[in-house]
């Protein structure tokens, strides 16, 4: 499907990505015009915020204490361990290989640390980040379906 508005309309759900639209929409549109490095890089703290999100709507705080006695985000591999209560437990298999276990792709922290380079930003790369935006949307579309 080359519509990246029909994506938006598939994959966009306010519950994850609320305030973010205009982001959103520029990644399935760099997605459909086959601009991984935008797509990857934009996407990336995209799904983290969505995940974030999602363990929010779990009624989990999305906040933990740092050494300094303040507050800061929740980071990924606490999101995605808390999450274990809530999801199948290959879906959190996944999410881990993809985002963030040293042992798989890791595409969230190779990214965001610079650590990977052009020619590893590929439609692999992007398919597989796009693949984590259809699972998120799946996972909001089923708990809407339980309630």
């Amino acid at each position: 499907m080359k519509d990246s508005k029909r994506w938006d309309e598939i994959l966009y759900d306010d519950l994850l990505y609320k305030g973010q639209q205009q982001i959103f929409s520029r990644i399935t549109n760099a997605f459909v015009k086959e601009d991984h490095i935008s797509m990857c890089y934009l996407s990336i703290p995209v799904i983290e915020n969505a995940l974030r999100n999602l363990l929010f709507l779990c009624d989990r705080s999305i906040y933990e204490e740092s050494k300094e006695d303040a507050y800061e985000n929740v980071k990924l591999t606490r999101i995605l361990k808390t999450l274990e209560e809530y999801l199948d437990e290959d879906i959190i298999f996944i999410l881990r290989f993809i985002l963030n276990e040293k042992a798989g792709l890791n595409l969230r922290n190779r990214l965001a640390h610079g650590l990977i380079n052009d020619a590893e930003i590929n439609v692999g790369t992007s398919t597989t980040l796009f693949y984590v935006l259809m699972i998120l949307r799946f996972l909001v579309n089923s708990s809407h379906q339980n309630e």
